[in-house]
């Protein structure tokens, strides 16, 4: 294979990234954002890419600097139950959304009027399995990048439309009742399985090459969110339906296509990256074929529920729980271990502007976490906790951020000084 092949190769698959974090429950939230605040919150996206940025780099140079994945250092300390606690419920949270993945890629073509049934679910899962077997890093990677190219086209033409005939209100704020929702917008772009692939990407990569990639592939993920939310200013209330009329009213008889077609490719792209992040979650802890195995998995899970049209709620519950617990014990780690002179090196060390990004949203993720547990405990037991007790988790998280920077900094002085 030629150099400008492999460069490219190399390039093309950091679009996996992207297409991880723009699946059914981003364009959800960000539409929803949109109907209800116009674009008061485009900030907090903005915010969540760049939170996605740090925590993406900082997990492949990990990898780049150690020649191990996340996955893999993991798995190095003696005591193996933390880490399978850990790596167990990220693969628990990709089961559980899988079958979401599925019914957001039907919603695409229920749109049209098509009837999705039991032979939708079963004929996508079989076609990402297919492609999941059998298709190499490369050939993923070009993939996911048509794949997401669709996705800039259909929400790119709506949102230009809406912008060349509406006033939108773009001041940034805080209206009353966004809190939630903004949380929400940080939660889907910071996903914890995709930590564990983005980690796993970073093998074979160079520094430069790696943030170049990276950061490209975020940015347009980012830039495809903030369409989304355009398109969102043009309904009421979040309806995929509404917003079906609308694109029509918008571009046309083509409108409703356009948005089948877009909403399809958030489904799809989402339904290949969760079996993906599952398989880099485990592999730190097993040989051969298994991890590919695990993956399977989650494709056979997702395929189940969807086609009994069975929401699995007690699982997705757990896995709203487990995950909120999981996003800040991944940051935090992958703080600590970006700090570690010895692990790090000093061409690869957490530099003092890395470190104050990464404290920002550590916090933040503390947040998210806590967030989705309450989120989860209050579906499950039916009562409202903190949901209108913000300051209470904030505070916590606040507390918690600043007790690991103090950890970690004397730690690496300690490291230092040998």
């Amino acid at each position: 294979m030629s150099v400008k092949s492999t460069s490219l190769a190399q390039k093309l698959v950091w679009t996996l990234i992207a297409a991880a974090f723009i699946g059914p429950g981003t364009v959800t939230t960000a539409i929803a954002a949109g109907a209800a605040f116009d674009l008061q919150l485009a900030w907090v996206l903005g915010f969540s890419i760049l939170a996605c940025i740090i925590l993406h780099e900082t997990a492949a140079r990990i990898t780049i600097a150690s020649g191990k994945d996340l996955s893999t250092i993991i798995f190095e300390g003696r005591n193996k139950i933390p880490a399978m606690m850990v790596v167990g419920s990220v693969v628990l949270g990709c089961m559980a959304y899988q079958s979401g993945n599925i019914a957001g890629a039907a919603q695409g073509i229920e749109i049209l009027g098509v009837k999705s049934g039991v032979w939708f679910p079963v004929l996508l899962s079989l076609t990402g399995l297919f492609i999941f077997l059998r298709g190499g890093q490369r050939f993923l990677g070009g993939f996911m990048t048509l794949l997401v190219l669709v996705m800039v086209g259909a929400f790119a033409l709506m949102s230009f439309k809406i912008l060349s005939g509406s006033a939108l209100n773009w001041v940034p704020g805080m209206p009353p009742g966004s809190e939630l929702i903004s949380i929400g917008l940080l939660g889907t772009t910071i996903v914890p399985y995709n930590l564990f692939l983005g980690s796993r990407l970073g093998h074979g990569q160079t520094l430069s090459g790696m943030r170049k990639g990276l950061i490209t592939s975020i940015i347009i993920g980012g830039l495809i969110s903030l369409a989304v939310m355009i398109t969102g200013t043009s309904i009421v209330e979040m309806d995929f339906f509404l917003l079906s009329g609308s694109f029509e009213n918008q571009i046309g008889t083509i409108g409703p296509l356009v948005l089948s077609i877009g909403l399809f490719a958030a489904g799809f792209t989402s339904t290949l990256t969760a079996p993906l992040g599952a398989k880099a979650a485990v592999s730190g802890a097993t040989q051969g074929k298994i991890p590919k195995w695990i993956g399977a998995l989650v494709f056979i899970s997702g395929a189940f529920f969807a086609s009994i049209n069975l929401e699995p709620v007690p699982l997705i519950i757990t896995a709203q729980a487990l995950n909120g617990m999981i996003l800040p014990v991944i940051a935090i780690l992958l703080f600590v271990i970006a700090n570690n002179p010895m692990r790090m090196g000093t061409l690869y060390l957490n530099n003092w502007w890395i470190n104050g990004l990464s404290m920002i949203v550590i916090f933040f993720t503390i947040l998210i976490g806590v967030n989705n547990i309450n989120a989860a405990l209050e579906k499950s037991l039916d009562i409202i906790l903190l949901s209108d007790y913000l300051l209470v988790p904030t505070f916590g998280a606040l507390l918690i951020s600043l007790g690991v920077l103090i950890f970690t900094l004397r730690k690496r002085r300690k490291l230092t000084a040998r």
